[in-house]
Order: structure tokens, then sequence, then C-alpha cells
């Protein structure tokens, strides 16, 4: 008795693994193979079948047999391909563009991060256009499963855990500037925005590393910010104008992220006063006693002055002192109201002890027979370390 094969070339594509919508619906299929094909190794965050059930509804069905773009055809396409591969490392790799994340061939992670933000964490962004914006300025991660850090990996896996349990404070992880600091803290997000080529473009400092060691030694303050001297107001004016479609109001919330504050997030001196306080504490006794000393300062320097008795130069030693640890005695000593004879005042002579008064008269910490020559702290750290007054002539 002879086959039929009238209609064989319909009945071929159920065989597959995306089902052709008989065999299964596609988010049945994909979480069927994604956990019994791929694994661990898909690095998905999924908690279970039912919570990537979840997170597949979230994404397009798309076109059986694409190979890229966020969908569950994407996905499935690549757990087939990684059933035949004859390598590990062939196998983990398809494996992981299958995953939540879609490891930047399924969907980019910005693409898949702000679906999953629409999907069910819908306060954190007015729109996509807004979420991808923002997304951009945020580094990647190589564990595409990360739960901590400071990465778009982190957001995606908190996102996708909002979704799967159901909660409220997984979309508070996930946000720009994350709740509790689980996906990084408020200066390392604020850092990122200020540094990234697709955020402030603000030249302050030469890396990451040296801007959160800066801006740490600011007040934190709340994620609600939006004015005073923390750094959850610059985190927020950072994203703002990272965000914003008018060039007016990217420099001006730009400039409000800096760490002089623009007045909005902080007055100049109350940034001088955290850094001398946290760092130099010798210097000064009280916030009050530093306020008085620094508004009495010349402010007519420029940025990255290393030298002059202004404000400004006081300033940039306060950072470098943050910074770079072995030297900071005698920035501490620059950045006091005496000056140490390179931001005014008189070099010391002799050693002297630690100023335990506190009065404001500016002897720093222990004073050293010798001043060093500041340029030999290095053209980077002026061009970089400085804080850049962007407004403040």
């Amino acid at each position: 008795m002879g086959v039929s094969m009238n209609g064989a070339t319909d009945h071929w594509s159920h065989t597959g693994f995306h089902g052709g919508l008989a065999c299964g619906l596609p988010c049945e299929n994909y979480c069927y193979q994604a956990n019994h094909t791929c694994g661990a190794e898909l690095q998905s965050g999924f908690f279970s079948n039912q919570g990537c059930m979840d997170v597949c509804e979230a994404w397009d069905n798309g076109i059986e047999g694409e190979t890229s773009g966020n969908t569950v055809s994407c996905r499935l396409y690549h757990i087939g391909v990684a059933v035949n591969q004859s390598t590990d490392a062939g196998f983990i790799s398809h494996c992981t563009h299958a995953g939540n994340s879609g490891a930047n061939v399924c969907g980019g992670y910005c693409e898949n991060y702000c679906g999953l933000m629409g999907f069910r964490c819908p306060d954190g962004y007015a729109d996509v256009d807004q979420c991808m914006a923002a997304c951009a300025v945020l580094s990647e991660d190589t564990d595409l499963a990360t739960t901590g850090g400071p990465s778009i990996n982190c957001r995606i896996y908190h996102a996708g855990a909002a979704i799967q349990l159901n909660d409220d404070a997984h979309c508070g992880h996930a946000n720009f500037n994350s709740e509790s600091a689980v996906c990084g803290t408020a200066a390392e997000t604020l850092c990122q925005a200020l540094l990234s080529e697709n955020g402030c473009g603000n030249a302050e400092f030469v890396d990451e590393e040296t801007c959160v060691s800066a801006i740490t030694n600011l007040p934190e303050g709340a994620t609600s910010d939006t004015s005073g001297n923390t750094i959850d107001c610059r985190a927020y004016h950072a994203f703002v104008g990272i965000t914003s479609d008018s060039e007016a109001d990217f420099e001006t919330h730009c400039t409000h992220a800096a760490t002089d504050g623009a007045g909005v997030c902080g007055s100049i001196c109350e940034a001088y006063c955290s850094l001398q306080l946290n760092v130099c504490e010798d210097n000064f006794n009280s916030s009050e006693t530093c306020m008085t000393a620094c508004n009495a300062y010349n402010t007519s320097g420029v940025i990255g002055d290393a030298g002059g008795d202004t404000l400004q130069c006081r300033i940039y030693h306060s950072v470098v002192a943050a910074v770079l640890f072995p030297d900071v005695q005698d920035h501490c000593g620059h950045s006091s109201a005496d000056g140490w004879g390179v931001c005014g005042g008189t070099a010391p002579t002799k050693p002297s002890s630690t100023n335990s008064t506190g009065t404001g008269t500016g002897t720093g910490t222990t004073a050293t027979s010798e001043t060093k020559d500041d340029t030999d702290t290095s053209s980077v750290v002026v061009a970089t370390l400085a804080f850049a007054l962007v407004i403040f002539a």
C-alpha cells in the first residue's frame, strides 16, 4: 500500500524544534528544549519550566528558522544548532544565544533588557526609547546570568526574576539606578553614565575605577533624590540627561551630574567638604568649619589647576588624594586651607605632628620636610582627575 506525500512539506515543519504550531506552541517547545538540550549552559536565570514559560511570553514568536532577533524562533534555531556542534565551545556558544539575554545574537542585551522591563517593570522607563538610551551606557558582564554587579546582564536577570516570581523588588534591582545597589552602586552607575561614549562625555576621570574612588566620598543619598549633594542626585540627572531628546536638557542635566553639583546636586563647596571630611579628615573638624573656609577661597581658577591659591586647586588635590593613596598626605596638605605652598600658603619646612585640634587651619596630616613637585603626579592625573567645574567661571 503506497503512502501519499500530499502535504508532506507542511508536516516536515511540525517535526522540528519549533513544532510548526502543531506539535506544541513555540514557548512550550523552547522551554522543553532549553532545559533538556542546553541546561545550565543556557545561562538563562530561569528558576523552573513555568518560569521559562513566563519569561518567554515577553518575546515575539518570530519566523521559524531565523538566526537573529529577540524572538522565540531565534532561540529555538540556536538550540537546534547546538545539538549538532562537535565541540564543547560551539555547543556552549549557541546555547548562550538561546538564553534569556540573547547574548547579542538573539537580540542585543539592551533590546532584551528593555523588552523585559516593558513587559513586567513599566515604571522603570517612560518608553522603550528612554530605556535603550539609558542601557547604552551600562557595561556588559561575561557572566550572562550574573545576579549582582554593575552590568546590563545583572539587570536582565532581575527583570526576568520579577516576571517569574511576580516580585516588584526585582524591578527595583533592575532599574537604571539599581535599588539596594544590587546591580551596582549609585557611584558605579553614575560613573558609567559620565564616562561612556554614549553618556555625558564627562572628562573628569581617566576610567571608571578612579571615578568611583573619588565619587564614593560624596554622600550616597536615596534613589529618589533629584536635588542635594548626593551621588543619587547626580545619577538621577545623568539619567535624565542621557535619555533626553533635547540637546539643551542633555547639557543642563549632565552639568548637574558633575561632581561640583552645579548648584542642584549640591554646591561646589559641599563637594569639596565631602571629600575633605572623608579623605583628608585632619584638615577640618566639622562640615561647618570646612564650609566657612571654602566660602573664603578665591574661585578664579580653572579646571585641572594643580597650583595657585584657588578653590579649584584645592579640589584638584582633594580628588588626587582620594585616588592616589600613597601620596595622600602631601595632597591633603595641598588641598587644605593653608595650601602647603601649592594651593597658597607656605610649604612645610620641618615635620610636624598631626593636627589634633582640627580647627581648619589647614595643617593637614603629618607634614614632610620636602614638598613633592606636583608635575610628577603625571599628566594623566592633571587631565582627568580634576573636578569638571563645568559652569563655574
